[in-house]
């Protein structure tokens, strides 16, 4: 077996395997070592190197196969997170790299940190929007303490500004949805004070009922616009207009039945009047000194004609105006009503009291004609008796007082009434003026004109 060569004197100095080995063969010179074992011990040297050499070759390797390992995760990841993020512009700056694998990782690293800072990003504002979005459709949904309590869910495979661009859409879609509810919720409110203020109804009670956000003065709940709300302050409005409109179609009705009772409430007047002038003509003939000179005598006189004249036309007044109400009530569909009695009833009743009153004055004028009668045939049997002057009462004739009020010609004793208060004329006090005894008439008698009464109720006979 060969030697090694021995290194050289200039390359001992700097190699220091080759010292070593100078070092070796002059030992063994000392020592007197064969050549033989000499030779197995620098093979087994060179055998231990190779070893050596080969296990630091396999680390090498699988350190390079590592590193290709890293190269390809960290090109992986990038391809994925481009691919989340979208970010085109960064994946073509990855294709331009070159140089060794520890050049390629120490570009790739930053690349990733990048990346990584805009997932994080990214991840953020998707989370932002997911929450507002989330929210107004909690808020639309009704659910508002969900819509509060509720976290969002982002989905990590897609982040790009494209699918965030999709979200902000549908937010501001939302947000536009939300302010136009907002807008129908306070043009619902407003319109619900204000018919409530002309309703006169409680404003406060009755859209607390809707949602306890409207009736809350601290702010502390947030504004319903739920379509619930929505439905339910519409119908509320609805209720509203349709209370408003009835009450305007019943103010309306009550106009037109109003004017449609103009005409008969003016010939109610007519009647109450004409049956008060009637009292006081009676109260008036009933006077014994109505023909006596005094003060406001002439006046009477006057307002008894008109009187006469006015009575007489009660009965076709009171015809007139029984028809005009029977037509209005066939037309109305209803009883035509005045202090809340029915009016027709009324005239029915005061018809009867008046032909009741009719016929007692006709069987006072009966009564007192047999009695003048009787009268007459006494003073043709007996003949006439001197008898002293007759005096006469110092009652005060009719239409003198001292009283302003009076002096326009009203009786002392008129009963001051309407017809659906009166309840006929009492003929007890003509009963009694009926029985009074036969007439005594002095010498100086002379034949007067029947009272004007008697005609005058003949004539209306």
């Amino acid at each position: 077996m060969s030697r090694l060569p021995l290194p050289s004197p200039a390359r001992t100095e700097a190699t220091t395997c080759g010292s070593l080995l100078q070092e070796l063969q002059d030992l063994w010179d000392e020592i007197g070592e064969n050549d033989r074992e000499r030779d197995r011990t620098i093979l087994q040297l060179e055998q231990e190197c190779l070893d050596l050499y080969r296990r630091k070759v396999d680390q090498t390797r699988k350190h390079k196969a590592e590193l290709h390992q890293m190269l390809a995760d960290g090109e992986a990841e990038v391809s994925n997170l481009i691919s989340i993020l979208g970010e085109r512009e960064t994946f073509v700056r990855l294709e331009k790299t070159a140089g060794t694998l520890k050049e390629q990782l120490a570009m790739i690293k930053p690349l990733l940190d990048d990346l990584g800072q805009k997932k994080e990003q990214r991840i953020k504002e998707f989370l932002d929007v997911q929450l507002q979005i989330v929210r107004i459709c909690a808020e639309i949904a009704g659910n508002i303490h969900q819509g509060s309590s509720t976290s969002a869910q982002v989905d990590e495979r897609d982040l790009t500004l494209k699918r965030l661009g999709e979200l902000n859409c549908q937010l501001h879609d939302l947000q536009k949805d939300k302010n136009l509810r907002l807008q129908k919720v306070d043009a619902y409110i407003k319109l619900i004070q204000d018919l409530s203020l002309v309703l006169s109804v409680d404003f406060y009670k009755m859209i607390s009922g809707v949602h306890p956000s409207f009736g809350d003065s601290s702010n502390n709940l947030t504004e319903s616009i739920s379509n619930d709300t929505l439905a339910r302050l519409a119908g509320i409005v609805h209720s509203l207009e349709q209370e408003k409109l009835q009450r305007l179609q019943k103010t309306v009705k009550a106009k037109e039945q109003a004017l449609s009772r103009k005409d008969i409430l003016e010939k109610v007047e007519k009647w109450t009047f004409a049956s008060e002038e009637e009292n006081w003509l009676d109260d008036y003939e009933k006077d014994e000194n109505r023909y006596a000179a005094g003060r406001g005598v002439h006046k009477n006189l006057k307002r008894a004609e008109k009187a006469r004249i006015l009575v007489n036309k009660i009965p076709s007044l009171v015809e007139n105006l029984a028809s005009k109400i029977k037509t209005w009530e066939n037309e109305k569909g209803m009883p035509f009503m005045y202090d809340k009695v029915r009016l027709l009833d009324s005239l029915e009743n005061y018809v009867k009291l008046r032909q009741q009153r009719e016929e007692e004055k006709r069987r006072f004028r009966e009564r007192k004609k047999l009695q003048e009668q009787f009268a007459t045939e006494q003073e043709a049997i007996f003949g006439t008796k001197p008898s002293p002057m007759r005096q006469f009462p110092t009652k005060k004739p009719l239409g003198q007082s001292s009283s302003a009020n009076i002096a326009c010609g009203t009786p002392t004793g008129r009963r001051v009434s309407t017809p659906f208060g009166r309840q006929g004329i009492i003929s007890s006090g003509k009963e009694k003026k009926g029985g009074k005894g036969s007439v005594v008439t002095p010498d100086n008698y002379v034949s007067l004109q029947k009272d004007d009464s008697v005609s005058h109720n003949s004539s209306i006979l």
